[in-house]
């Protein structure tokens, strides 16, 4: 897999309740290539509403994240092919623990609790044999595999509406949940403000909205295709992105921040 025969793209865009009162998208989502051009890498994070400081958590985060592993994933040799799945964890993994000491320091130099940083993670990573995901606090991630679409990570089911796990609480790795999943083609990740169009969760069975999905599928994959791109993040998809998640539809449902990113092979 390379640049030519595969794409990325993503986009953030502020919620109702957010631009009526003039705060900005608390939401950052950022799209990277590994320096082997072997791994297409996708981020979202979302700010804690209660976090001072979300919007520049969430913002160091995902460049954070994206800018550890687009390194850290092109050290990978092709003679331990079989062990992705294990390497690429250990990877993504110890990136996370690295990126929450960046920003606990990032709040020290500040004068400011970790606390006041918080945001959550969502985290895929595509390669040709497979595609990792990440998940602390809330979204979803689905996946095109076998033709069908799946359900790779979601938050927890809590009793509490607002309860979120933010990456900076010292219980994170109790909310941190890994996947590794084979012949996944199309990855999409979205933040708590749009993953209602995903589909729906009714006791524990996903069922995918086939009419938001399939049509976004073939739009990145089609325009990718049409235009292509040496850019992490496609600058034609991100823009197609963005009027998505700023149109009357997609607002009326819901009134928050809205972050979506996409992933897949041609």
């Amino acid at each position: 897999m390379n640049q030519y025969d595969s794409y990325a793209a993503c986009a953030s865009v502020a919620g109702l309740t957010h631009t009526k009162i003039n705060i900005p998208c608390q939401d950052a989502s950022f799209c990277a290539t590994s320096h082997d051009h072997a791994f297409r890498i996708a981020a979202i994070a979302d700010g804690v509403g209660s976090a001072t400081h979300a919007r520049e958590a969430a913002i160091f985060v995902v460049h954070t994240i994206c800018s550890l592993l687009e390194v850290r994933l092109s050290s990978l040799e092709s003679e331990h092919r079989d062990d992705y799945a294990d390497s690429i964890r250990y990877i993504c993994c110890k990136a996370v623990e690295e990126l929450r000491s960046g920003l606990f320091e990032l709040a020290r130099q500040n004068g400011e609790s970790p606390c006041t940083y918080g945001c959550t993670l969502l985290l895929s990573v595509l390669h040709e044999t497979g595609c990792a995901t990440l998940q602390i606090g809330d979204g979803k991630i689905v996946a095109y595999q076998e033709k069908k679409w799946k359900l790779l990570s979601r938050s927890d089911i809590s009793e509490y509406v607002n309860e979120v796990t933010p990456i900076t609480s010292p219980q994170y790795l109790d909310d941190m949940r890994y996947s590794w999943n084979q012949a996944i083609d199309t990855c999409i990740l979205g933040s708590d403000g749009v993953d209602f169009a995903f589909g729906t969760l009714r006791e524990m069975t996903f069922t995918p909205h086939l009419a938001f999905l399939d049509p976004l599928r073939s739009y990145c994959m089609k325009n990718a295709l049409l235009y292509p791109a040496t850019e992490a993040n496609h600058p034609f998809l991100s823009a197609s992105l963005i009027e998505l998640l700023s149109s009357e539809k997609m607002h009326s449902v819901m009134g928050d921040d809205m972050s979506l990113a996409i992933i897949g092979k041609l």
